[in-house]
């Protein structure tokens, strides 16, 4: 038993330090890393269990686990972070970052834009806003004048991304060009303290889940509505394979991002909202991070921070960065409002 116990947990934490790994490797080399670093937190239960277990058969080998989690310490913390919330100090910058998914859909469109109105928000970066020219002219344009009257839309021939802010927008400038919601520009925003702020929304490519295989796995998931054993597993490898398939693209707009945000960081207060469609243990992330942006939630948030919840999917694929220039506070997933597929996270940034 405590071999067997032993050999178990062994295996259980090199799969968890290799999908700790899997963030360095970008997935045009090899599209699997990504499946590896969603793997993660199973990964990391499993550790954790055999830990207890360890340390109710065999107490003596129970430091093999411990070194195992220590060891990956720093990606736990990314991916559940523990801070204490605190009171943003008066005066602080609050940023918001919010997949509206076509501002909830006509049923829902006048409670969001109430929402964001009231949110106090000083920037606010949309992706899916589907601005459509009488929608944007008659009731985006109207509720969001009074707190953020500065607006600018993604690149030509995309209109899914929306920057509003409560400050002027100098200039607008493409980083990625497509003519679908997954793309990418910046904002620069002239602040009263006469510095300049960039600010990038970015939404990057997405899995191309349809709606039926997003419901179909949730039943899964939730277990009692699938279609047997070996259905579910077929339906598992194919959306499995959608991920592989979709990972380069998704790298190759994290590469175009980062370079341009190294570009600016040297002179330039920089921050980077957006859907990622990637988890905190994706190359995404971790390529953003790595020009030295700091994660707002990883940084100040606390818990697993699910940003997007439809279909048995609890995971965060929503961020805020920053360039250390501007000290994050009180970044948090604002779990209110149910008009998207998505939640807003948000942070106050002091500078």
């Amino acid at each position: 038993m405590k071999h067997f116990l032993t050999a178990l947990c062994v295996v259980s934490i090199v799969l968890l330090w290799l999908s700790a790994a899997s963030v360095y490797v970008p997935p045009t080399w090899c599209q699997w890393a990504t499946l590896a670093g969603l793997a993660f937190p199973i990964m990391l239960v499993a550790t954790l269990s055999l830990g207890l277990l360890m340390l109710l058969f065999c107490p003596r080998r129970v430091w093999l686990p411990l070194i195992g989690l220590i060891a990956c310490g720093g990606s736990i913390c990314t991916y559940f972070p523990v801070h204490l919330a605190f009171k943003a100090p008066e005066g602080a910058l609050k940023v918001m970052s919010y997949n509206c998914q076509a501002f909830g859909g006509s049923d829902g469109r006048s409670d969001m834009l109430h929402y964001l109105a009231f949110s106090g928000c000083d920037i606010i970066c949309l992706q899916e806003a589907s601005l459509r020219a009488p929608l944007y002219k008659e009731e985006v344009a109207p509720a969001l004048r009074a707190r953020t009257p500065h607006w600018a839309t993604g690149p030509s021939g995309c209109n899914h991304l929306f920057t509003a802010s409560r400050y002027p927008i100098v200039k607008t400038e493409d980083i990625l060009r497509r003519d679908t919601g997954n793309s990418a520009f910046a904002a620069w925003i002239a602040l009263p303290s006469r510095d300049t702020l960039v600010v990038v929304n970015c939404h990057l490519a997405s899995n191309q889940f349809s709606d039926s295989e997003r419901t179909e796995f949730g039943d899964i998931v939730h277990q009692g509505e699938g279609k047997g054993h070996w259905a579910e597993a077929a339906h598992i490898k194919h959306l499995m394979r959608k991920i592989s398939l979709s990972s380069p693209e998704r790298g190759r707009q994290a590469d175009t991002i980062a370079d341009y945000v190294a570009r600016l960081m040297p002179r330039h207060k920089v921050i980077v909202c957006g859907d990622l469609n990637s988890t905190p243990i994706s190359y995404p992330r971790y390529r953003l991070v790595s020009t030295g942006l700091v994660d707002a939630y990883r940084a100040t948030g606390a818990g697993l921070g699910r940003s997007y919840h439809e279909n048995a999917m609890p995971v965060r694929i929503d961020y805020i960065f920053a360039s250390p220039a501007l000290k994050p506070c009180n970044a948090h997933i604002d779990p209110t409002p149910g008009w998207s597929d998505h939640y807003p996270i948000v942070s106050y940034f002091t500078r």
